[in-house]
């Protein structure tokens, strides 16, 4: 009876370990299956319709997505400009990558990048318009998802050859400038913005090359644009990283490449191309700046008195200037006129009548300029009117204020002046001065972004 209840039992768990070996094979068939589908995408290819390339005039392929390069040529067919595009997409990201034509102009196409699991469905929207001698065309990268959708974060790199162009334009330098910039180093991605980020840039900077060949690139001022550069090429990269205040946003990185027709404009094609690009990328003036600016000096109390400014000093400057015979355009009043950094307040004890010492200068035939500045220190009275109303700067999660320091200030805030609400409300701080005092017109001072 025992022997027979034992044989039983073995029996079971060879059924039971057969049962358990054959599901185990199930499972692995299905996920080799899976594998097999995700990666050996075999019977669809990558590219639609096998299509990997844009053709342009003659036939000439002028976007090779699989390489990822654009070119660019002249009217004798030569290279002017090579271009690596979403230099940092990796293709086995994606499992179809598809091209879309405008019916309206066969210039103008879409690819059309679609993702597999959690990288991003990419979209680069290519548009082409012309007007006269000069080209251009518009590359914008897009993320085609929604705002809260689960997704790695993205970024977009495009690189461009110098070749054997000269090329101009991009930024001052804080150390040593290039002219052309053919020969500037700077190998690590710098946040392209005013200041001394990385020891790099200094206070002009413009996003704008302009290449000898006859080519013009401009980047957009949407995108949050970091860039490097070695003596063969110059890098954009597009990203939601420190210090833009833009990372809970979908990054983008849109910019223009103009060339002109170097045939029909002959000799001074350059100058024609720069014309252009600063006729319709660029605000310039409209109209003749005050002559008075130009032809006299502006005589500042900074130079001489630093933070150390009264009515007294004030009025044995002026008259200093008037007793050597001096012109003058300006004399401005500088660093400290007021209470506190960030309140529009002057202080009485040093200037107990600001509109009669005004009226004093102007009638020597001096016109007044105040120093300003965009920063609210944290003792001044409104410090807490401008965080409530969310006029400063933020912090990068924007949930509260962007505190920072500056050569007057340990902490303060840096007044938005992107936003409508602020610039109004610096408006009316600096039309409330002019109006009781009279002062004729304002230094703005100390815009770096690297404050902020």
């Amino acid at each position: 009876m025992l022997e027979k209840r034992l044989k039983t039992i073995q029996t079971t768990i060879v059924v039971l370990t057969v049962l358990n070996i054959i599901i185990l094979l199930g499972y692995l068939i299905i996920s080799l299956t899976v594998i097999n589908n995700e990666t050996c995408p075999s019977e669809k290819p990558l590219f639609s319709d096998e299509k990997n390339q844009i053709f342009g005039q003659d036939n000439i392929v002028i976007h090779d997505l699989e390489n990822k390069d654009i070119y660019f040529y002249d009217s004798s067919k030569s290279s002017v400009l090579n271009a690596k595009i979403g230099n940092n997409l990796n293709l086995e990201d994606y499992k179809e990558i598809s091209i879309e034509t405008s019916r309206d102009n066969s210039e103008n196409y879409k690819v059309i990048y679609s993702a597999k699991a959690k990288a991003a469905n990419l979209i680069l929207d290519v548009r082409t318009k012309k007007s006269g001698p000069v080209t251009c065309k518009t590359y914008d990268w897009i993320v085609n998802e929604p705002f809260n959708s689960n997704y790695a974060k993205q970024e977009f790199e495009d690189c461009f050859y110098l070749g054997n162009a000269s090329w101009y334009g991009q930024a001052e330098n804080k150390n040593q400038q290039f002219w052309p910039i053919n020969d500037i180093e700077f190998k690590e991605y710098s946040p392209y913005l005013t200041g001394l980020f990385g020891d790099i840039w200094s206070s002009i900077l413009e996003r704008y090359w302009l290449s000898s060949n006859g080519i013009a690139v401009i980047v957009d001022q949407s995108s949050p644009l970091f860039v490097k550069k070695n003596k063969t090429s110059f890098c954009l990269l597009a990203s939601s990283k420190e210090p833009y205040h833009n990372q809970h946003l979908i990054v983008k990185l849109k910019y223009d490449i103009c060339q002109i027709d170097k045939s029909s404009a002959k000799t001074d094609y350059l100058n024609q191309l720069q014309l252009f690009v600063i006729n319709n990328y660029f605000a310039k003036p409209v109209g003749i700046p005050d002559e008075r600016m130009f032809k006299s000096p502006i005589w500042s109390t900074w130079a001489t008195f630093k933070k150390n400014i009264n009515e007294t000093t004030l009025k044995a400057f002026a008259h200093d200037i008037l007793k050597n015979n001096f012109t003058n355009s300006q004399l401005e009043i500088d660093d400290k006129w007021q209470t506190n950094y960030g309140d529009f307040i002057f202080d009485t004890k040093k200037f107990p009548d600001m509109k009669g010492l005004i009226t004093y200068l102007n009638d020597l035939n001096f016109r007044t300029t105040l120093w300003v500045h965009p920063f609210v220190n944290i003792e001044a009275k409104n410090f807490l009117e401008v965080s409530l109303a969310f006029l400063e700067v933020r912090a990068p999660d924007g949930l509260r204020p962007g505190i920072t320091s500056w050569w007057d200030g340990i902490a303060a805030v840096a007044l938005d002046m992107t936003n409508p609400n602020t610039t109004k409300w610096f408006h009316d701080q600096l039309e409330k001065i002019r109006s009781e005092t009279g002062i004729d017109s304002f230094k703005f001072d100390a815009g770096k972004t690297f404050f902020s």
